[in-house]
């Protein structure tokens, strides 16, 4: 089994900071189409200084995902418009419930013990065939709604597959950490 190591944990760390804006809860700022461009470029910047060498194939998939929605949504509205207020209060009920109603489709990390790669991997490309085929990027609201669930998944997909590199509490001194 791989460890977990110090440098899987900066990555990791860095990756949550680049996503930041997107935070469901008491985000940092506004979030605009601008921000999403910034958001891209730092997870260019991630992936290039090692993100992309922790990565699993299903991670590589999301990240993938992730990039190719920022990418259409900045180059779709090169304008300021708004997609969230930091002011505005969401929660997670609510957001669920917004994502149901827009249809998008649900991606699970797969199980690290079931190794189920190719069912994640289905999930991956319901939601690019989503993205190619109907997704406009033309309401704000709506594309908040979009990229916070794919940056969401992204961190999520990333803390469960570390998780499943995790090594026992004993440690032999290397750069070897716990979760």
């Amino acid at each position: 089994m791989i460890g977990y190591t110090r440098s899987d944990s900066s990555c990791t760390r860095r990756l949550w900071s680049a996503l930041e804006p997107l935070a469901l809860f008491s985000p940092p700022q506004n979030v605009d189409y601008a921000c999403l461009a910034a958001m891209s470029t730092k997870l260019r910047q991630w992936y290039f200084t090692g993100g992309g060498l922790v990565m699993t194939p299903h991670t590589r998939d999301v990240y993938f995902l992730v990039q190719e929605a920022l990418v259409r949504a900045t180059e779709t509205n090169k304008g300021g418009s708004m997609l969230r207020d930091a002011s505005e209060v969401l929660t997670l009920d609510g957001m669920d419930t917004r994502r149901r109603d827009l249809k998008i489709p649900t991606l699970s990390p797969p199980s690290p013990s079931a190794g189920d790669h190719n069912g994640a991997e289905r999930q991956v490309g319901q939601v690019r065939r989503m993205l190619n085929e109907s997704w406009k990027f033309a309401d704000p609201a709506n594309d908040y709604v979009l990229m916070q669930y794919l940056t969401s998944t992204l961190r999520t997909t990333v803390t469960v597959e570390l998780q499943s590199r995790a090594l026992p509490l004993q440690s032999s001194g290397s750069d070897r950490n716990e979760f």
